[in-house]
């Protein structure tokens, strides 16, 4: 599991950071078939196999980024719609889903240029745009930093952030004191030290990696953040009410963060959602997706 998760995801209410335009937010939500696969199997790269499977077609191609401890699946509502407008792909990372395990070590730089190498390897040409859900998000800032003259835009959906305990959680969870909650105990307890590096699927060098990705340039890009009250408050029962609103304002500001990244970017508070928005309000990141992807093929 990743760092403190308090955060889970649904009403949409959309904040410009700068004007962007992406299509009005629909909430009605209709679920489609799956599609046949144009592509699926497993592809070597540097000697692992990656699985990797591919709908639809069309360009600019999105590249679905998941998060940790799940697999490509994880994107099975939204892929339909997606793939009737272009090429979309979802694929797993080594050291997850079906694709390779091993214990070899390697650096962030190595494990964002993984999905390149996936790519060419299943001759799926750019340009792309990139959707990255929790730990994915950064991956797809870490490719979209290497690899810019490839990127026609990128969608971060409840993306992780290095500091969440400092600057959400400890911010604020009130000092410690003999009669305080178990519940606000164990909040504080689920933080770890704030220099203890994060270490995930085999990746020693997540924080400098990460940290090192200070712009975006004019990438388009959409940052989507959970904002239901209620879905936070039971994933933390029997922390107070004004708390939980508390973390959840403090987690919208440090995303704001990632919309400064890019010239031209695009804020959006899913109200109604917690942290997988991709499953408890698809139709937003479909429309935020979608958004990208017509942006791209009017330049």
């Amino acid at each position: 599991m990743e760092k403190s998760r308090w955060n889970e995801v649904t009403q949409a209410v959309e904040k410009q950071i700068t004007p962007t335009p992406l299509p009005t937010v629909t909430l009605a939500f209709q679920r489609l078939r799956m599609p046949k696969p144009s592509i699926s199997g497993k592809f070597d790269v540097n000697g692992n196999q990656m699985a990797l499977d591919c709908y639809g077609s069309g360009s600019p191609t999105i590249i679905l980024e998941n998060a940790h401890g799940v697999n490509k699946s994880t994107w099975d509502l939204i892929i339909p719609h997606l793939a009737a407008k272009t090429q979309v792909c979802a694929y797993d990372r080594i050291n997850a889903g079906a694709s390779t395990r091993t214990s070899n070590q390697r650096t962030m730089a190595q494990a964002a240029d993984e999905p390149n190498a996936l790519l060419k390897a299943a001759k799926i040409a750019g340009p792309y745009i990139l959707a990255g859900h929790s730990f994915g998000g950064f991956f797809v800032l870490t490719y979209a930093e290497h690899n810019p003259q490839q990127i026609a835009g990128v969608v971060l959906v409840d993306a992780s952030y290095l500091d969440e305990c400092k600057k959400v959680t400890l911010k604020a969870v009130p000092t410690p004191s003999a009669d305080e909650s178990a519940a606000v105990a164990r909040l504080r307890g689920e933080c770890k030290p704030t220099d203890e590096p994060w270490k995930l699927e085999g990746i020693v060098d997540i924080d400098p990696a990460v940290r090192a990705v200070k712009s975006l340039g004019d990438i388009p890009l959409a940052v989507l953040v959970q904002g239901s009250i209620s879905k936070l408050a039971d994933m933390n029962p029997g922390v107070a009410t004004d708390l939980v609103k508390q973390m959840s304002q403090l987690w919208q500001e440090v995303h704001k963060e990632y919309a400064e990244l890019s010239t031209d970017s695009t804020f959006i508070i899913a109200e109604n959602s917690g942290h997988f928005i991709h499953k408890d309000e698809p139709q937003l990141v479909i429309d935020a997706i979608l958004g990208l992807v017509d942006k791209a093929r009017q330049k």
